[in-house]
């Protein structure tokens, strides 16, 4: 699951590697576009289908170079960079030309040594503002496979912690000091306060009679 996920983050790290306040949508208005990726005949490679994203190519691995093509619609000199990046954003390629005539030109990287396997992202940029005019996705080796929006890995269960010590005597404890409702049955005295109650009544009877007695005598 965190290979899916690190995988689906990391063209959004590459993206923000590039400079702030200089990205912008790429529109009709851009001289530079139709960014894609060729052969040595300049015959545009197969994109790869995805539901993320429809310029990704793929490549096998042990490739290292790429033949970066775009279409230029200027007429008066503008400055095209296209830049490489790798793991993290790292640039691995960047180079500036000024072009003032249309047409379709074709860029050539060849990084000497055999690309890692994993994901790229190339980009050109228009202008001295250097303003993203375009961008492709690459995959180098057949074993890196980009996570769909249904490829989502089994829900997280939260585990419930358990109770211990103080915790766990907590609950036991206001069970033992709940009261029972509605037995229905009244609760029963200690022998203590009967035999006071008994004794009262022993002692009231006896001075009703005493008054009783008295009553008589003066009568």
């Amino acid at each position: 699951m965190l290979t899916r996920l690190t995988r689906s983050i990391t063209p959004l790290l590459l993206l923000a590697a590039l400079p702030v306040g200089a990205v912008f949508a790429q529109s009709s208005s851009s001289p530079a576009g139709n960014l894609r990726l060729v052969d040595e005949s300049n015959v545009e490679l197969t994109r790869e289908p995805s539901d993320l994203a429809d310029q990704i190519y793929r490549v096998p691995e042990g490739t290292s170079a790429l033949n970066i093509a775009f279409d230029f619609s200027g007429s008066s000199p503008t400055a095209i960079q296209t830049r490489v990046l790798g793991n993290l954003g790292a640039t691995l390629y960047q180079e500036s030309e000024t072009y003032d005539a249309p047409g379709s030109h074709v860029v050539t990287f060849d990084n000497k040594t055999p690309l890692e396997v994993g994901e790229y992202v190339v980009n050109i940029y228009v202008g001295d503002d250097v303003y993203l005019a375009d961008s492709f996705q690459l995959l180098v080796g057949d074993e890196v496979v980009l996570p769909t929006p249904q490829d989502e890995g089994p829900a997280m269960e939260i585990p419930t912690p358990e109770l211990g010590g103080a915790e766990a005597a907590a609950p036991a404890a206001s069970a033992t000091l709940e009261t029972p409702t509605g037995t229905g049955e009244a609760p029963s005295g200690s022998p203590a306060l009967l035999a006071l109650a008994g004794l009262g009544m022993v002692l009231l009877l006896g001075i009703v009679l005493w008054a009783g007695r008295s009553a008589m005598r003066r009568s």
